[in-house]
């Protein structure tokens, strides 16, 4: 049996799929979780990672379905979450 890809689920959300971006979330969470905890800690990296969600949610769009697994795409929005909150807390000590 052939699993779905990230790219049909992806391509199912835009159609309206509720629970298909829910499937590439429970798919992908526990890397990308672990890690934001490498680089920013426990409690930090459970608040950024919903952002990720959100942000990979509402760009969903812009994935590009060419390419089958999300996860290079996922870790591109993470380090960006990551970037974000690095340079708020810099922000603050200034």
């Amino acid at each position: 049996m052939e699993l779905t890809s990230d790219a049909e689920l992806i391509g199912w959300s835009l159609a309206g799929d509720r629970e298909a971006f829910v499937s590439v979330v429970l798919r992908h969470e526990s890397a990308v979780g672990a890690y934001l905890t490498r680089r920013a800690g426990r409690g930090t990296a459970q608040d950024l990672l919903s952002e990720v969600w959100l942000a990979a949610f509402s760009s969903r769009s812009t994935y590009d379905r060419s390419f089958p697994d999300a996860r290079p795409w996922l870790f591109g929005v993470a380090r960006n979450m990551l970037r974000r909150h690095w340079c708020s807390l810099l922000a603050e000590e200034q």
